[in-house]
């Protein structure tokens, strides 16, 4: 039977047992056998019932017996019973062992149980056994466990004073403990001096050395461990693979997380369901919905049920994406598994839903957590906040805030940053600061993005820039890099304000604060503008130049802003820096077209209005309303209706609706080549159009028909206007006079 046991055959030494009780065998030893087999197999109360029954046979227990039956209590988590056990061994005068007494306190300490476990140990410092390693190991964990580090490293100092060596397990015990504590100073410490005694690190050290420095974002000396591990030959488990899969997960390093699970495969070690649940995890932080939910099939498919936290991680990651039949999908997936929706998948769901702008089925999920009794967490309330706030329910958010503070749940900078942006949207500079005020009084240290908030409501809404730059010089003292958006808005700012001293120092600091300016050109333009209303042509021409060189991506507005700056002071240089921007293949955008366009209209040349024009179609930039307006105008005062109509054909097939200017041009434009009917024609195309006649409108036909001698539809055309309540202007009631003349006439 000793040897079936060792086998783990325990099912046969069980039925070997029955067959000695039917031939009326018994003993203690026997019963020492088939108890420690009932234990094996988990059979509890099978044997409960044998220790009951060798008792009421007479039979007196062993130290065999007492111990099994308190590894049993151990495994059920029953101190109570365990220390029972060890009671009745007294009193029968069994004499514990090391066994014996290092089961009770491992039963205590996973219990909690710390002062039975320091009775336990202090008994068996007094009796004829002295404490072996496998004691110390079982009080060293019960203090690890429980973070008391000061006690744990008290029981090695006396073990090691008994001339008690340490082995593996009580090494791999204390660099847990202080993994727990993140004491990455005494963990190294100790593997270190692990391997200097001569003994070799486990799996599970290694698995804790690996965690440790993951935990701590030490990625390379994580994988150092590994490699180790993997060279000493010992057996690589899978709960050390996913250990190093979560470090590379939690730093979004797919790349590593993907060719470490491909090491795993092709090694033929088969992911489990954590596996899976970490590769999940690393694609919903990269917002890889698309591989996520490949290995959640795959997932499926092996037999694996997700967690709850997996499904909260898939359903926020859709919900973030708006991929509202997803969301569903999953929903319906984890209710069929049995798992009701916990704080984090309702929190992901109002989420979404305030993205939608589907405030309704928001409010019904909030109606579903009131319901549900579920305490919300300071996440939950920060989507409440945003879903308020997009509806400018301001009552609501004040009392959900008294709500907060009622429930004592502390605000965090996410929930200060939503309603400072909350209350700048609405101008509210007193809330404003309030909110500030309340963020430094609670401890929550501001971040850059509230600054940034701060920094662009005062410098961009309020026009504060004096507020502005206490903000951004207490940002700065608090070591907070600044960010592009707020140098942005501060610059303009100053731009603005004319401020070219300030400003010349904010751009010039941008390098020092890490914003690249080459990458971010979109500031040039500030500067640019900015020198050219101040007379500082050299210095914008060499930012300008400048940029070109890099060849970046020119921001709209940078060539339009140049061109301005030289048909102001220099025209010719205009068409020069025209044609340089386009040997450096620099593409001009609408508006610096339009500049061009807009100049040479004025100075009446036709040849390189229509150049212009022919250039915008070849890089095939489509005039906005403005631009086609101007040259409708043009080639109408130009007595080149033709043209005209050409540019009214194309401004509709770009789908731009003519306005009340388009069709005026048009009217005017053919009077004065004496194309009435074409002129009339444009007002009915006008009124069908959709597009309401002005006062310029009226005035146009009155005077066209009146110079034609056609009274009647001169009057028709007053009358008109008359009734939609406009009022003529002082051409119109001259040409009213001369109606009224000619009929007394």
């Amino acid at each position: 039977m000793t040897a079936l046991g060792k086998l783990g055959r325990h099912n046969e030494v069980v039925n070997i047992f029955n067959l000695a009780q039917e031939n009326k065998v018994s003993y203690i030893g026997l019963y020492n056998f088939a108890l420690e087999a009932f234990i094996e197999l988990e059979k509890f109360e099978e044997a409960e019932n044998l220790y009951a029954q060798l008792k009421k046979e007479g039979l007196k227990p062993s130290l065999v017996t007492y111990n099994a039956m308190i590894k049993m209590y151990g495994q059920k988590g029953n101190p109570i019973s365990a220390l029972n056990i060890y009671q009745e061994m007294l009193s029968s005068g069994v004499q514990p062992d090391t066994y014996t007494y290092s089961g009770l306190i491992n039963i205590c300490g996973k219990s909690d149980s710390l002062e039975e476990a320091e009775r336990v140990f202090q008994e068996l410092s007094k009796s004829q056994e002295k404490p072996g390693v496998s004691t110390y190991n079982a009080m060293l964990a019960v203090y690890g466990n429980l973070g008391n580090l000061p006690k744990m490293e008290e029981v090695f100092s006396e073990m090691q004073t008994n001339k008690v060596s340490p082995d593996e397990v009580t090494y791999g015990t204390m660099i847990n403990a202080y993994k727990q504590a993140k004491d990455v100073e005494n963990a190294e410490r100790l593997f270190k001096e692990l391997s200097r005694v001569g003994l070799q690190p486990t799996s599970f050290t290694y698995n804790m050395m690996i965690t440790l420095y993951g935990n701590q974002g030490h990625a390379e000396k994580a994988e150092t461990f590994l490699q180790e591990l993997a060279a000493s030959g010992s057996k690589i488990e899978i709960d050390t693979l996913n250990t190093m899969l979560s470090v590379y997960a939690k730093q979004g390093n797919v790349d590593q997380v993907e060719s470490l699970f491909c090491k795993m495969i092709e090694e033929g070690i088969n992911p489990d369901g954590f596996t899976y649940g970490i590769l999940i995890h690393a694609y919903t932080k990269v917002s890889d919905s698309k591989k996520a939910d490949a290995v959640f099939g795959k997932m499926k498919k092996e037999g694996f049920r997700p967690s709850l936290a997996v499904y909260g991680e898939l359903i926020e990651l859709h919900g973030k994406q708006m991929d509202l039949e997803a969301v569903k999908g999953y929903l319906y997936h984890m209710q069929q598994e049995g798992f009701k929706p916990n704080l984090i998948v309702f929190t992901s769901l109002i989420n979404m839903y305030t993205r939608l702008k589907d405030y309704e089925s928001a409010k019904k999920l909030v109606a579903g957590l009131a319901e549900a009794e579920i305490e919300l967490d300071v996440y939950t309330y920060n989507a409440l906040f945003k879903m308020y706030a997009k509806q400018g329910e301001n009552k609501k958010i004040a009392a959900l805030l008294q709500k907060m503070k009622e429930n004592g749940v502390a605000p965090n900078i996410a929930t200060y940053t939503i309603l400072i942006e909350m209350y700048a949207l609405l101008q509210d500079s007193e809330e404003v600061e309030s909110l500030f005020a309340s963020l430094k009084k609670n401890n929550v240290m501001p971040d850059a993005r509230i600054y940034q908030s701060l920094i662009f409501f005062y410098a961009g809404r309020l026009h504060n820039v004096a507020r502005a730059e206490e903000l951004f010089s207490q940002m700065l003292s608090e070591g907070i890099t600044p960010t592009k958006p707020m140098c942005h808005s501060l610059l303009d700012a100053y731009a603005r304000a004319g401020d070219l001293q300030k400003a010349e120092s904010l751009f010039t600091s941008l390098e020092s604060f890490g914003i690249a300016l080459f990458k971010f050109p979109d500031l040039f333009p500030i500067m640019i503008s900015l020198y050219a209303r101040t007379n500082r042509i050299q210095k914008a021409e060499k930012l300008f130049v400048a940029l070109v060189n890099k060849k970046v991506v020119l921001p709209p507005s940078t060539v339009a802003v140049m061109l301005k700056m030289y048909i102001k002071t220099d025209p010719p240089k205009a068409k020069q820096l025209f044609n340089y921007v386009l040997r450096n293949g620099v593409v001009p955008d609408l508006l610096a077209y339009t500049t061009m366009i807009n100049y040479f209209i004025r100075e009446k040349d036709m040849e390189m209005v229509e150049e212009l024009c022919n250039g915008m179609a070849e890089h095939k930039i489509s005039p906005d309303r403005l631009t086609y307006n101007m040259l409708i105008n043009f080639y109408a005062r130009s007595n080149k209706t033709d043209k005209a109509e050409d540019f009214m054909i194309r401004m509709l097939d770009d789908k731009l609706t003519p306005n009340t200017v388009t069709f005026n041009t048009m009217i005017n434009g053919y009077w004065k080549v004496q194309q009435f009917e074409k002129a009339e024609g444009m007002f009915h195309e006008m009124v069908k159009t959709g597009v309401e006649p002005d006062m310029i409108t009226y005035t146009t036909l009155i005077s066209m028909f009146t110079r034609l001698g056609d009274l009647r539809k001169a009057a028709q055309f007053y009358k008109e206007m008359s009734r939609k309540g406009l009022k003529p202007d002082d051409r119109a009631i001259h040409i009213v006079d001369r109606l009224l003349n000619n009929k007394d006439a």
